[in-house]
Parts: C-alpha cells; structure tokens; sequence
C-alpha cells in the first residue's frame, strides 16, 4: 500500500489555486495538474508499506502533540529553478510551524526505521512538469501571477494518514486515520 501523510487545505483556496492553474495553461507546455480535490500539504511521504504495518504507524501518529496555528500563501514557484522544471508549487509561512509539525511527524516515526527527509520545504504542489517551451517565460508569468494572489489565513489542526492508489487518470486518495491537535 502506498501511503503518506498530509494536511488538507481549504476549499476555497483549492478553487483559487485552480484559477491559478488554469492562468498558467497553454498548448505549448505539458505539465499534469494535480486535481483540485487532491491538493493538500505533504508532510511525510512514506511510500510502499506492507498493510499489516499500518496499525503501527497510526499508534506512533496518534503520539503527535501539537497546537493549532494559522498559515497562509507565501509565494509560488518552480523546482529546481535551475535546469529541467519538474514541479510547480505554493509555499506556505510561517514554516517553522509547519516544520516543527513535520519534526514531530517524522520523530514519531522514528523506531519502524523510515527514512528522515534530507530536505523538507512546505509546500502544495500544483503541477508536475513534463514539458515547457519557454523556461523564462513561464517562471515570468508565475511571478506576475503571484503577485495578484491572494488567499485568506487557514488553520491547521490537524493532519490525515491517505493512502494512494495511482490510476492511469492520475492518483486517488483515501484517508486512512485523522490526527488532531491538543
């Protein structure tokens, strides 16, 4: 079973960030939007686990404490900025709530011997890149884009176990187990 952990963002900024998807359109580049419905903020991807370990790593889940916290739209961009793009995304802030909740994620984890992220940076991908024709311009439009954005503070309370199952129509999500906060 293929799982990961995320936190799920509001319905009115999934419909903003579709609009902002669909302003980046064109004929020209192939990138796979992500489905508004399966937009959230990652903050732990496990990947293949064999089902009887699910139990386990809900028990070690349901040991995460934290409190509450609003977070908002920092800023958008692309992965790498250098070289081939492969991922369009939305940053977050302020971060260190959010990696402070990511710490204590991966710190519950820790005995079933997963891998710690070397690298973790907040963020909602919006596109995978197979394809731009004018790197420039697209980081150009995404800039100009970005400016105009807007999106209310959310709270996150609280973070979903999902699994993921990947379909020749793009990933289906099923929430596995719900964690709150204190």
């Amino acid at each position: 079973m293929r799982i990961f952990i995320a936190c799920n963002i509001p319905e009115s900024l999934k419909e903003r960030l579709e609009d902002f998807q669909e302003s980046l359109k064109s004929d020209e580049d192939k990138i796979k939007w992500v489905e508004k419905e399966n937009l959230h903020l990652t903050m732990k991807f496990i990947g293949e686990t064999d089902e009887k370990d699910i139990e386990e790593i809900k028990r070690c889940l349901s040991t995460v404490k934290f409190k509450p916290f609003l977070t908002s739209v920092s800023d958008f961009g692309v992965f790498p900025l250098r070289g081939h793009i492969r991922v369009v995304w939305m940053g977050l802030s302020p971060a260190n709530q959010i990696n402070d909740l990511h710490e204590k994620i991966e710190s519950s984890l820790d005995f079933i011997g997963l891998e710690k992220d070397s690298l973790f940076q907040p963020h909602i991908t919006l596109g995978r890149v197979k394809f731009i024709g004018d790197k420039e311009e697209f980081i150009r439009k995404v800039s100009e884009i970005k400016t105009k954005f807007e999106s209310e503070p959310f709270k996150i309370d609280r973070f979903i176990l999902k699994k993921s199952v990947l379909t020749p129509q793009g990933p289906v999500y099923t929430d596995l187990a719900e964690f709150g906060s204190e």
